[in-house]
């Protein structure tokens, strides 16, 4: 295939790995397809995920229905999801609970975010923060900038994503909560990527990488090394890149995070393709649509679909190509 052809696939490669996701801050044994896609968004829900039985067994409780719902949102039940935040947010509004109403009204914009209403998001999210300075509650405030930062992300207004997430940064700093504040790091080093500023994306990514092995969370720490990864394959720093891609893989595979270890496996393929081994490139999207496969993740597996018919195309493989195509 002639050069212009590769030239074509290359600017329409997709990354799959834009940010951390949402529901792996609040259910991060539930790997979903957002794992690979989206922002990790700013929600917590330790007293309910630790709820004692009593508590469990009371099915209209505010906290019950907030509960199922955070539940239903973790299985992609978004419309189920929505009707349940709303019956919560009723019972907390007339208990006067205006911190749970804060809670719950993030909750909600992450599910009218996962389906596709960023308007509906945005709303509930300005509601969230406006209540939570209200309140004086910081950690609420922090966690709503986040996941306005997510939704002003997911629409393209990069820069005003990054005034939300160097807020969201400058709070949980404030309150010393290390996890979160790497979090945002890798959030903020995403954004600089798709400004284009990989220099600011790497600094922003390699203090996230740091802070994540200081704390031992070597998943996230994984996924870290795979945006700082992505952000030296942009900058054209190959060697760099694929060592931080292979450390990622081993170590997803050791934790057994599957979604991101295709992760890894696509941006590295990307690295190998970008270096002109087209073989290589090959084989790790195949790995990477496997594994994707394997835990039922559509959405990413067309992208590495489309990314296999990419390299079949540079390959000359119109057949096999057209045949990637059609099922991405």
């Amino acid at each position: 295939m002639g050069s212009a052809c590769g030239e074509t696939f290359r600017s329409r490669l997709r990354w799959m790995v834009g940010l951390i996701a949402g529901i792996s801050a609040i259910a991060p044994s539930s790997a979903t397809a957002a794992e690979t896609a989206v922002l990790r968004q700013g929600l917590r829900l330790p007293q309910l995920a630790e709820a004692p039985a009593p508590l469990m067994a009371q099915a209209d409780s505010a906290e019950s229905l907030q509960l199922q719902g955070y539940q239903q949102l973790g299985q992609g039940n978004y419309e189920a999801a929505i009707a349940l935040f709303a019956q919560a947010l009723a019972q907390f509004r007339a208990g006067s609970n205006l911190a749970e109403v804060a809670v719950t009204l993030n909750l909600l914009g992450q599910a009218y975010g996962s389906l596709g209403q960023p308007d509906a998001a945005i709303a509930v999210y300005q509601e969230a923060l406006d209540l939570a300075r209200r309140l004086g509650n910081t950690q609420i405030e922090a966690d709503s900038l986040n996941n306005l930062g997510t939704i002003a992300y997911n629409i393209d207004n990069y820069h005003e994503a990054l005034t939300y997430f160097e807020q969201a940064l400058d709070l949980n700093r404030t309150l010393d909560d290390q996890s979160q504040t790497a979090t945002i790091l890798v959030n903020l080093g995403a954004v600089a990527q798709s400004l284009g500023d990989y220099a600011q994306s790497i600094a922003y990514l390699e203090q996230s990488v740091t802070l994540f092995r200081s704390l031992g969370d070597r998943a996230s720490e994984a996924y870290a090394m795979t945006q700082l990864g992505l952000s030296y394959v942009r900058s054209g720093r190959y060697p760099e890149a694929l060592v931080e891609l292979q450390a990622a893989i081993s170590i997803q595979q050791a934790v057994g995070n599957r979604s991101l270890e295709a992760a890894a496996l696509n941006v590295l393929s990307l690295t190998y393709f970008r270096l002109g081994q087209l073989e290589r490139a090959s084989g790790g999207w195949q790995q990477a649509l496997e594994i994707l496969q394997s835990v039922n993740s559509p959405v990413t597996s067309a992208y590495v679909l489309g990314n296999l018919g990419g390299v079949q195309e540079s390959l000359e493989q119109y057949a096999l190509a057209q045949q990637y195509y059609e099922q991405s």
